[in-house]
């Protein structure tokens, strides 16, 4: 059985994302209170993530923090369409 070869893309819901003492290794770039929930966009690497708390963590700006997500809410995208894999799709 021949397989396909395509590249994909992972994400995850903004609501997934945890701040925990020992995770990914990522700097604070902005807060943004709203009401109930606080926004922050962490720089990991070259990467931009996106945080939304239920609760207002004292942080400041470029303070290094470590987050984490539950791999069981990773989605997954087709990089060349943007589609949405299913689990099956992706394997």
């Amino acid at each position: 059985m021949a397989r396909s070869t395509r590249s994909i893309q992972f994400g995850i819901r903004p609501e997934h994302i945890e701040l925990t003492s020992d995770g990914n290794a990522a700097s604070v770039r902005s807060i943004e209170p709203t009401g109930s929930e606080t926004h922050l966009r962490l720089e990991a690497g070259n990467d931009i993530v996106v945080a939304v708390l239920g609760n207002r963590p004292k942080l400041t700006m470029g303070e290094p923090v470590s987050f984490t997500y539950d791999t069981a809410n990773i989605l997954l995208f087709d990089m060349e369409t943007g589609i949405r894999l299913t689990d099956h799709q992706a394997s």
